[in-house]
């Protein structure tokens, strides 16, 4: 069977700009009909938003993965599907987060946006009423501060969200993460930082931008 195929898109804007084309104050009551809302620390509701973080700057991280022929044909029940998403997605997703968050020290007053709801525990502490026990990794899930994902997708890293039909994985999918700075450095010194750190995380795969 052939290989996924992950490639990396990168893209930067100036906060205010990506704000104004993006983001949605209503689009967080849809947070609502997730099974993570109120139960997972990095999604509402939340006490921080997006007004919340001044910085200037912003990059994004796009990762698409792309799945042969043999994967796309192939008709998942509930439980194999999840434990598709655990064994290829969440990990991915992880990786990228952790290599951002290496580079929140080299830009100044960097703070890095996951894709989608943290997963780094079995069981969040925010079923018991308790502060997260991973707190220097966890980050926001950018979704949850309600921004447009299709938009973020499509006009600023030049990918449309993908969706798959019943029981079947789409052609691809598309984990977008963001790094917002009050620095703005060339995406190519960008792209260079996120590489090595990429690669610390066994990440290897090219980078768009």
């Amino acid at each position: 069977m052939e290989k996924n195929v992950l490639k990396i898109h990168l893209a930067q804007s100036s906060a205010k700009f990506f704000w104004q084309s993006c983001q949605d104050d209503g689009l967080q009551k849809l947070c609502t009909a997730c099974p993570k809302y109120g139960k997972c620390w990095s999604c509402p509701p939340l006490k921080s938003f997006w007004r919340d973080f001044p910085q200037k700057h912003l990059y994004l991280v796009g990762a698409q993965l792309l799945y042969p022929k043999e994967l796309l044909v192939k008709s998942f029940d509930k439980d194999e599907m999840a434990g598709f998403f655990a064994a290829h997605l969440t990990p991915l997703k992880n990786k990228i987060t952790l290599a951002l968050i290496e580079l929140e020290s080299l830009f100044l007053h960097g703070v890095t946006f996951s894709s989608g709801g943290c997963e780094l525990c079995q069981k969040c502490t925010r079923l018991d009423e308790k502060p997260c026990c991973k707190i220097e990794k966890m980050r926001y899930s950018i979704d949850a501060l309600g921004v447009d994902m299709g938009k973020c997708a499509a006009n600023f890293l030049g990918v449309p969200l993908c969706w798959g039909e019943k029981n079947h994985l789409p052609r691809y999918h598309f984990l977008i993460h963001a790094l917002l700075s009050d620095e703005e450095k060339p995406l190519a010194q960008f792209a260079a930082f996120l590489e090595a750190a990429l690669k610390r995380q066994g990440i290897d795969a090219p980078l768009k931008f």
